[in-house]
C-alpha cells in the first residue's frame, strides 16, 4: 500500500494540484507501489496534455538513429 502523503506529493509535483477528492486518494493508496501511482498519473490525459512539448522532446531525443 502507498501512503496518503506520497499520493498527495505525486499530485502536487506531477499535476501541480491536489487530487479531486478523498476517493481518488484512497484508490491510489490501495495501489501496490508508488511507481504504479506515478505511472498512472503520467499516463493520464491531464499530464500528457500539460506536458506534451516536454514529452515530444524526450521522444525525439531518444529516438533510435537510422
Amino acid at each position: 500500500m502507498v501512503k496518503k502523503e506520497d499520493v498527495l506529493d505525486c499530485y502536487r509535483f506531477l499535476l501541480d494540484r491536489l487530487p479531486e477528492n478523498d476517493g481518488v486518494v484512497e484508490a491510489k493508496c490501495r495501489t501496490i507501489d508508488l511507481e504504479t501511482v506515478v505511472a498512472d498519473i503520467v499516463a493520464g490525459e491531464e499530464f500528457l496534455k500539460n506536458h506534451k512539448v516536454a514529452i515530444a522532446r524526450y521522444i525525439l531525443a531518444n529516438r533510435p538513429s537510422k
